[in-house]
């Protein structure tokens, strides 16, 4: 498996904990590589991943950036299957097209769903932004605790 990470706190905190989790569940980590996110062009990172031969890539990271990995995996030819975190949003998945297409990620069930809807426009009211869907979830734990 190759594994891309953002180059920040959370992503290390990610590959920390891949690299120790993962081996314990039978998946070889044949490559780990940090992307900055406010760069564009990951294309060397991608080469330099490409030619240790990952049956599958997972990506932790987040926003437009970890959309560029992706895109720039497909553009060097890579077909295999993807799998990342719920951290790369709605939002920024709409917008990827097809280098997504076959990607393995989670998504919050219902996020379409009437009370869902009710959330999002309330959110876009208050806020002026869009809701990414683990708002939802962030808004749920807070109600728990609350």
């Amino acid at each position: 498996m190759g594994l891309f990470y953002i180059d920040d706190e959370y992503g290390q905190a990610g590959y920390d904990y891949i690299k120790t989790t993962f081996p314990e569940s039978g998946l070889e980590l044949v490559s780990a590589d940090a992307f900055q996110k406010n760069e564009a062009d990951f294309r060397s990172v991608v080469r330099r991943a490409l030619a240790r031969t990952a049956d599958v890539f997972f990506l932790f990271g987040y926003g437009p950036a970890a959309l560029m990995v992706v895109n720039q995996l497909r553009e060097q030819g890579y077909r295999g299957p993807l799998a990342g975190g719920y951290d790369l949003g709605v939002a920024p998945l709409r917008t990827a097209g097809e280098s997504v297409e076959g990607a393995y990620l989670p998504l919050a069930e219902g996020w379409f769903s009437k009370p869902a809807e009710e959330f999002k426009k309330s959110f876009r009211e208050r806020y002026r932004a869009e809701a990414e869907w683990n708002a939802i979830i962030d808004y749920d734990a807070l109600m728990i605790v609350a």
